[in-house]
């Protein structure tokens, strides 16, 4: 079990905390697929500056480790009562599921999913709304000096009683970096965001030639679409850095 009660000064108003966890458990093993097993328990009571009750939750989460560089884990986070401006949410939940392999250098895998419901934040009128979150990353190490990876984002938050949404999109984004040497490398980053309806591109020039000097010299540029996509800002920087020692 653990415990935390927090007091700070007055001028910064007066916080208390207390987070109570129950006992965690891993299984290990040496042979077969599975390599080890985990699950933990946590309860959270939650108050606020004014010493007033802010969250009571109970999250419980079980994962595990197989053979090849592979992980799963699964978390589900229940509030009883949580409160935000004021209002009283009650009863709701959210369950995420995590995933990772890398079974060999070339290839590694990443993704997350979560859903369930959650408080509109952003909305003038905040209420539960019907969440769905989706993120992937794929790399690949092509050779020791080639990689290129991709990141896809996709979140959205649905309104209970309505097929209307508080937010719904997608960002993508794909990276590219070339190795020359061990010093000298080319990177470029491009970006769409789904939200804004917008493109991002960076380009990106290194030179390291050891821990004390850098070199950078890259640009941003991003483009907004209104009837067709336009420049709406671009950037060209450089960065030099060289440690002198006295």
């Amino acid at each position: 079990w653990y415990g935390d009660h927090r007091d700070l000064h007055k001028e910064y108003r007066r916080q208390r905390q207390m987070c109570i966890r129950d006992r965690s458990y891993t299984s290990y093993r040496d042979e077969g697929f599975l390599r080890n097993i985990s699950y933990s328990l946590k309860y959270d009571m939650l108050h606020n500056f004014d010493n007033q009750l802010d969250v009571i939750s109970l999250d419980g989460r079980v994962s595990a480790s197989f053979k090849g560089n592979t992980n799963i884990g699964i978390t589900h986070d229940y509030d009883f009562v949580s409160y935000y401006l004021d209002k009283k949410y009650s009863n709701y939940g959210s369950t995420r599921i995590g995933f990772s392999t890398s079974p060999v250098e070339l290839i590694s895998f990443d993704s997350n999913i979560s859903f369930g419901k959650d408080v509109a934040f952003n909305d003038e009128n905040p209420e539960l709304g019907e969440e769905f979150n989706l993120r992937t990353t794929l790399s690949l190490q092509l050779n020791n000096n080639f990689s290129v990876s991709n990141l896809f984002s996709f979140s959205r938050l649905k309104e209970i009683n309505s097929n209307e949404y508080y937010y719904r999109g997608y960002i993508n984004r794909f990276n590219t970096k070339y190795q020359f040497s061990k010093s000298l490398g080319l990177r470029l980053a491009a970006e769409y965001n789904n939200f804004s309806e917008s493109i991002f591109i960076q380009p990106l020039f290194e030179w390291t030639p050891n821990p004390f000097t850098i070199f950078y010299i890259g640009g941003n540029q991003n483009l907004i679409k209104e009837d067709d996509y336009y420049i709406d800002r671009s950037q060209f920087f450089v960065k030099f850095q060289y440690l002198i020692s006295l």
